[in-house]
């Protein structure tokens, strides 16, 4: 979902976090008054979010795997810091069919 500056303007900070949750790349679903990561989320997705969450100081309240945020108002500021903080390196295993032509341009 792409906002625009007024869309984000009328977004409680509920809102906010689960858009940059899911601008970030997590798999994000509103479960009621809380956010839950998706079945195809992997199991680190959870500590990853723990993570940012404390380093940014984001009051979060944890009811098993769901969570909720504590404050009614999300700085567009604090968005912006869970989107472009450095993430990992991903390595990928480059297998010889990587390598063939065929592949390439079928991709």
């Amino acid at each position: 979902m792409k906002s625009n500056l007024f869309t984000l303007e009328l977004m409680d900070g509920q809102e906010r976090l689960f858009e940059a949750l899911e601008m970030r790349g997590f798999l994000v679903e509103k479960n009621g008054s809380f956010l839950t990561l998706s079945r195809g989320s992997a199991a680190l997705d959870y500590q990853t979010i723990k993570v940012l969450f404390k380093k940014f100081n984001i009051p979060v309240f944890w009811q098993g795997n769901d969570f909720q945020l504590l404050v009614n108002r999300f700085p567009v500021g604090m968005m912006k810091k869970i989107t472009t903080i450095a993430g990992r390196e991903f390595p990928v295993n480059m297998n010889d069919y990587h390598f063939r032509w065929r592949v390439f341009a079928n991709r």
